[in-house]
C-alpha cells in the first residue's frame, strides 16, 4: 500500500516507481491480463501517476499526490513534475477507498503551432 498523502518529491518519485511496478510486472495477484504491456509504455509520450484517497460519511473529501513524466525528443523521460488532486463530493456514500492511477499520455499536434 502506497501513501496518497503528499510529501517531498524524492518520495513522490519512489511511490510512483512502486505504483508502475504494480501496473507492468505480473505477480501472483497480477496475471498477464491485468498489467500494461511494455510496447503500450513504450510509445507513451507521458506518463500521470497518482495515488487517491477518499473518505466520507454523507460528505466525502479527496485527495492525492503523484508526479508527471514527459518523454523527451531524443527518447529519455524528462525529471519529474509533482502533481495533486483535491474534491468534495455528496450523496450518500460511506467509507475509505485508496486508488493508484497510471494515466499514459500522448500528444499529438496535427500541424498545429502551439
Amino acid at each position: 500500500i502506497v501513501n496518497p498523502i503528499p510529501s517531498n518529491l524524492t518520495s513522490e518519485t519512489k511511490k510512483a516507481a512502486k505504483i508502475l511496478e504494480q501496473f507492468t510486472e505480473i505477480t501472483s495477484r497480477t496475471g498477464p491480463d491485468k498489467i500494461i504491456p511494455s510496447h503500450v509504455i513504450a510509445k507513451a509520450q507521458g506518463l500521470a501517476i497518482i495515488s487517491v484517497i477518499k473518505a466520507g460519511f454523507l460528505v466525502t473529501a479527496r485527495g492525492g499526490s503523484g508526479i508527471v513524466v514527459a518523454r523527451l525528443p531524443d527518447g529519455r523521460w524528462s525529471a519529474p513534475s509533482a502533481i495533486g488532486i483535491a474534491g468534495l463530493g455528496g450523496g450518500f456514500e460511506i467509507g475509505v477507498e485508496t486508488v493508484l492511477n497510471l494515466y499514459l499520455l500522448s500528444f499529438e499536434t496535427y500541424g498545429c503551432t502551439l
